[in-house]
């Protein structure tokens, strides 16, 4: 056992000869990190203060060593009065070598455990990551945009690679390194009334999976309100644009009418002006809160054929002899 008279570690920690073990290893552990070699690389003065320390440690954490290095020393409690100090050291000196006769191999140092977790570094753990977002266009009629619907879409999704999780392969087959698969799957949405074409919805926690206990990302939905051909709305009426020839405009025809239920009948009168607007009563959109139902509103255009040939030319040159017409002059009151 090392001979510690003479040295005074009370002093060295900065504490009283009274400090109990608590005050012992929080001073122990104030000087170790202020002298400890990895703060201190190369420093030798610092490199010995810090084997000092820990022999004091060794010492002062140990009651029946402490006790033996106090009468040693000379160092006594307040509550203490030795009769002869002289007595007292002669006495220590006999504990020291009785204890270095009987003392088998010395155990691991206290310190080793109080410094543990100081200067060796936790292993990190892997951060959490939110997944990512999804957006796809979800197609609507006019009267789901109205009405609002559950749609089913097909949604693509990333999900961790089985071969090669957590580690980027370029060589893998499934996922060529990027750590992640595609995988559809169907999903009901709801789509609320009266959306307009473009708006986005958010669906929250239906994107892709987070990571390392990640929240997962939110599903946007863009609305897409679908529209046949020459065919708008205005809240319940359906507005479509019908393209007349001039013989039509003239002697009036039957026409059928493409919509989303199939096919309309539509009679137009003869003599009609191009801009003419007709209504088809009940034919719109139908408000399933309400059950009332708009209007089929038609406005007719009359179109001109391309490239007359010399016949029709000259048949529109008789007719304009026929009557004297001219749209551009004011009409009489």
């Amino acid at each position: 056992m090392k001979n510690y008279i003479g040295k005074d570690f009370y002093k060295l920690f900065g504490i009283s000869m009274d400090a109990n073990f608590e005050e012992i290893k929080a001073a122990y552990r104030k000087m170790a990190k202020i002298y400890h070699p990895d703060t201190n690389k190369g420093n030798k003065v610092s490199e010995e203060k810090f084997k000092e320390l820990n022999e004091a440690y060794e010492v002062l954490a140990d009651e029946k060593k402490r006790k033996h290095y106090n009468i040693a020393n000379g160092f006594f409690a307040k509550d203490a009065s030795p009769n002869n100090s002289f007595q007292a050291k002669a006495q220590a000196k006999q504990a020291y070598t009785k204890e270095k006769e009987t003392v088998e191999k010395k155990e691991p140092a206290p310190f080793s455990d109080i410094l543990e977790g100081f200067w060796k570094k936790e292993p990190q753990k892997p951060q959490s990551k939110k997944g990512s977002d999804i957006t796809i266009d979800v197609e609507v009629t006019p009267e789901e945009a109205l009405n609002g619907t559950i749609k089913q879409v097909n949604i693509m999704y990333l999900n961790s690679c089985p071969k090669c999780t957590n580690i980027k392969d370029k060589n893998c087959v499934l996922c060529a390194g990027t750590n992640e698969v595609p995988r559809q799957e169907k999903v009901r949405v709801k789509i609320p009334q009266k959306v307009r074409a473009g708006t986005k919805i958010r669906i929250k926690n239906e994107g892709n999976k987070g990571k390392n206990g990640g929240e997962n990302g939110d599903l946007f939905l863009i609305v897409q309100v679908s529209k046949m051909d020459k065919f708008n709305y205005n809240g319940l009426d359906i507005l479509y644009e019908l393209a007349l020839t001039p013989t039509e405009a003239a002697l009036g025809a039957t026409i059928s009418i493409p919509i989303k239920d199939g096919n309309i009948v539509m009679k137009i009168p003869a003599e009609t002006s191009s801009g003419q607007k007709l209504k088809m009563t009940g034919e719109g959109i139908k408000d399933q809160k309400t059950g009332k139902r708009g209007d089929l509103i038609i406005t007719l255009k009359i179109q001109m054929p391309k490239k007359l040939s010399q016949k029709e030319k000259d048949l529109y040159k008789e007719l304009a002899k026929q009557r004297d017409f001219n749209p551009r002059e004011k009409k009489n009151a």
